[in-house]
């Protein structure tokens, strides 16, 4: 829906060009307000404190370079 809306004519051509650049945000946006506003429950993305490998028994490429 916002992808095609590049080529309406509802608002002025660069109105429209930044809307269309940036659909997939402004619809990730839209659900994470609706997902707060609403209080869902949905599963979210646990993101880990510390980067690290998940296996030391791995040797590849990042330990070469260190």
């Amino acid at each position: 829906m916002l992808k095609n809306f590049k080529f309406t004519s509802f608002f002025p051509s660069k109105i429209r060009a930044v809307i269309s650049d940036f659909a997939v945000v402004i619809a990730v946006m839209v659900l994470i307000i609706n997902d707060v506003c609403a209080g869902l429950n949905t599963a979210k993305l646990e993101v880990p404190h510390k980067f690290e490998d998940t296996s030391t028994e791995k040797v590849g490429l990042t330990y070469s370079l260190s």
